[in-house]
């Protein structure tokens, strides 16, 4: 990616600090319209799956994101949604 050294940097600097935020928030109890000071990241296991890389696309680059999603739905929606879904599906 040297063809586009300044993209590729502010690129970096992004998925730097947007993994940096999104840990953080995790951190915060209550955060995303929970109630009570439950903190969403308990084990720190999602945290610690959050990443991501440059990729060059074309002429530009690209961010992607990673994570354990299935963990995030679970972290998002709670188990007992999950369990519900499980159970809408048997039937």
């Amino acid at each position: 990616m040297s063809e586009l050294p300044n993209t590729s940097k502010a690129a970096e600097l992004f998925g730097k600090e947007t993994v940096k935020r999104a840990r953080f928030n995790l951190n915060l109890k209550g955060f995303g319209g929970q109630k009570g000071n439950r903190k969403k990241n308990a084990s720190g296991a999602l945290s610690k799956s959050l990443d991501y890389k440059i990729v060059k696309e074309g002429k530009g680059v690209a961010i992607e994101f990673e994570g354990n999603k299935k963990y995030a739905a679970i972290v998002e929606e709670g188990r007992k949604k999950e369990y519900e879904d499980m159970s809408d599906s048997e039937t």
